[in-house]
């Protein structure tokens, strides 16, 4: 037990040392990914965002005016991970964090989790237009 506590504190200082580490670990409590895509003229943004977390096979736990939320399962990385979709009038950010608080190192799953949703949007947009 003492040895995962003393290598949780030496990895956390090497992230904090060497910010290039930092990519597959959270630097605070609960790690996460984002990213913010342009969708200017996009309609019915609820109706897409809905849509493409279900084609990844995410449950929908959240829903609102301007935000929708899926759930992944429990997996070997982490205890699960919620993707966050909120939108405006002119983007569309996307949010993976560990359901676990306390999980600080994810094993790049949560930005695995966003760019899966990033491709999966950015498909369904070049459908819509064509």
């Amino acid at each position: 037990m003492i040895y995962v506590l003393l290598s949780v504190i030496v990895l956390v200082a090497l992230v904090r040392i060497f910010p290039a580490l930092a990519p597959g670990v959270g630097y605070g409590i609960a790690a996460k990914a984002a990213t913010t895509l342009p969708i200017e003229g996009v309609a019915d943004c609820k109706k897409r965002a809905t849509e493409t977390l279900l084609a990844l096979r995410l449950k929908i736990v959240s829903e609102s005016s301007n935000k929708v939320v899926g759930r992944t399962g429990m997996n070997w990385r982490s205890w699960g991970e919620d993707i966050a979709i909120e939108w405006d009038d002119r983007s569309v950010t996307a949010t993976s964090r560990c359901v676990f608080p306390f999980q600080i190192l994810d094993w790049g799953k949560n930005r695995i989790n966003v760019k899966q949703f990033v491709s999966r949007w950015e498909n369904t947009m070049q459908g819509a237009t064509a």
